[in-house]
């Protein structure tokens, strides 16, 4: 798999973030505080995290990242598997 990019629309305290990947090794650095893990738990939680949570699994999974001033989470990413492009969104 060939990660392209990832939106954060909003997940945590990001908002209208699109963070494009380049062919090779990619680093995000950073002062603390500025979102990198964000771009990891995001990314982790668009492709490990099952969509069919209940009340409790959701509490203890999902909570964090949704904003304080909303109730989703949504999550664009585009990646290449074998040439084949493919988006997956979660909210």
């Amino acid at each position: 798999m060939i990660l392209n990019s990832v939106k954060l629309n909003p997940f945590c305290a990001l908002r209208d973030t699109l963070i494009k990947f380049q062919p090779g090794l990619n680093v995000i650095l950073g002062p603390n505080e500025i979102g990198k893990s964000t771009v990891f738990h995001a990314i982790q939680s668009v492709l490990f995290t099952n969509t069919n949570l209940d009340k409790r699994a959701f509490e203890k999974l999902m909570k964090y990242f949704i904003p304080i001033d909303g109730d989703t989470a949504h999550i664009i990413l585009e990646f290449d598997v074998n040439d084949e492009h493919y988006i997956l969104s979660r909210i």
